[in-house]
């Protein structure tokens, strides 16, 4: 079977992971990169050419590439996946979205363009995970939650039953939220955090139990 191209745009640690996860899916051939880092341009990265920044993406159409992947994590500001993303679309290109063979995502739960599952994640049944969101190695998303688009849920941690994660928020690395709780747009939950109650939009969290510190 012939695999279909893809381009990374964003060939730091974030991306390297991603092609990692698109060379053992098998679905995707990385065909070259774009980045900002001048120093990277012509250079090979996991097999592939670093061949310039994203002024290239009005490009890739004709040169037989209509798939990408953002290769750019986030924490706390999603300014630049969202330019990415919206740079990428307007080029006519498409953000499919990603999944590492070891991780576990129920065939119930909806997940939009752009989303990248990472090695040994689990979402489970009911949910919604919204356009381009990271669910990092190891995270845990339980029945029936709801994550909103250009999420961060950072390795290892753990979403409860039924929660609601805004748009645009960061989970920290190996934090717990409690089943049913709700987190506001671009809020940040802070690395080993348990959060017990709902945490407003814009609030920066951190603690056991989490408090505000925002």
């Amino acid at each position: 079977m012939e695999l279909t191209a893809i381009v990374g745009i964003g060939a730091g640690g974030h991306g390297r992971v991603i092609a990692d996860i698109i060379s053992r899916a098998g679905i995707y051939r990385l065909a070259f990169w774009l980045d900002h880092d001048t120093s990277l341009h012509d250079t090979t990265l996991h097999g592939a050419t670093v061949k310039g920044n994203d002024s290239v993406l009005s490009e890739l159409q004709s040169s037989g590439v209509n798939h990408a992947f953002i290769g750019v994590g986030s924490i706390g500001d999603t300014g630049t996946r969202r330019k990415i993303a919206e740079l990428a679309l307007d080029a006519g290109v498409s953000l499919p979205s990603i999944q590492d063979p070891s991780s576990l995502v129920s065939q119930s739960t909806k997940i939009m363009d752009g989303v990248c599952v990472f090695p040994h994640a689990v979402v489970n049944s009911g949910g919604h995970i919204g356009q381009c969101a990271i669910i990092n190695t190891r995270a845990t998303l339980e029945h029936d939650c709801t994550v909103g688009e250009f999420c961060h849920l950072a390795p290892a941690c753990v979403i409860g039953g039924g929660s609601s994660i805004g748009s645009g928020a960061h989970i920290g690395i190996g934090a717990v939220i409690k089943e049913g709780i709700s987190i506001g747009k671009n809020a940040i939950i802070g690395a080993g955090a348990v959060v017990i109650s709902d945490v407003a939009a814009g609030t920066t969290v951190v603690g056991v139990p989490a408090k505000s510190i925002t």
